[in-house]
């Protein structure tokens, strides 16, 4: 709230201008902020990650079974005028 009060008496007495470059460096001044407290030694890894393991080989996957050839899919007839939408 009280920066919204600051930025309505920024608009009305400097502009728009005044008020989008102000935010902008506030911004980037945040952001630098956040990134210097962020890079302190408390927040680094005592080690390194361990690369990845494969996974051990397993069965296949399982698919849906496929239809025999010569067969028709039972949605095969299915016209977009049976498509019925809300």
């Amino acid at each position: 709230m009280l920066g919204g009060a600051i930025g309505g008496v920024v608009f009305q007495r400097l502009g728009p201008a005044a008020l989008y470059i102000g935010a902008s460096l506030l911004a980037l001044a945040g952001g630098l902020l956040g990134w210097s407290a962020l890079d302190a030694p408390a927040f680094t890894r005592p080690h390194p990650i361990a690369e990845p393991v494969a996974p051990p080989p397993g069965p296949e996957p399982v698919y849906w079974p496929r239809i025999p050839s010569g067969r028709r899919s039972p949605w095969a007839s299915m016209r977009s005028s049976h498509i019925v939408t809300i």
